[in-house]
């Protein structure tokens, strides 16, 4: 277990830059199996309840170890209080339990102003940290985006999770400066 813990932090830790918020829900990516998360949060920018950061992803198995998602975010930027809204579009491809690599398009609106697309790419890793946790790691990059997401999942039953998530994003060329939003969150992931 120490040497899965150890890959994990490789993994979170040596690559610079990441988007995708995107965590690998599905274990398998078999066809006709799918995965729904649905997340709220607060900002860490002195948001009020009102000002909720909503997600959800919707991921589906196509088989032979891929899988196609949907991601959407809304959240309200750490610098002036601008809300950002984003939608993805993503293929996975598994290449090792617990571990995926992704290839999408993002598209970003800093909402009232611009908006933008992307094509990003990254990777994801889950791992086993007790018999009913997980944590999970998300990075991937695009030329207008860079993130990262951490989380820690704990099952209900074998279809239903708790999910405790931090994010960080970086939104480039949509304002003179670059837009940052940092959210701790919590939802509930259900498979099927």
């Amino acid at each position: 277990m120490i040497k899965k813990i150890l890959s994990l932090l490789f993994i979170i830790f040596s690559i610079p830059s990441a988007i995708c918020l995107s965590n690998p829900a599905l274990d398998d990516y078999s066809a006709g199996t799918f995965s729904i998360d649905l997340h709220l949060g607060i900002p860490d920018n002195h948001s009020t309840i009102d000002q909720l950061y909503t997600s959800y992803i919707f991921t589906a198995g196509l088989g032979s170890g891929f899988a196609g998602q949907y991601v959407y975010h809304d959240a309200e930027a750490d610098n002036g209080g601008r809300r950002i809204k984003s939608t993805q579009i993503n293929i996975l491809k598994s290449e090792h339990k617990g571990l995926s690599f992704m290839i999408g398009s993002s598209q970003t609106e800093l909402v009232g102003n611009y908006s933008r697309t992307d094509i990003i790419a990254g990777v994801q890793g889950t791992v086993y940290i007790g018999s009913n946790t997980r944590a999970y790691t998300s990075m991937s990059a695009g030329p207008g985006i860079t993130a990262y997401s951490v989380a820690i999942g704990y099952s209900l039953t074998p279809n239903t999770e708790l999910k405790l998530n931090y994010s960080d994003l970086r939104y480039k060329d949509l304002a003179p400066e670059v837009i940052t939003v940092k959210v701790p969150y919590g939802g509930i992931v259900y498979r099927f």
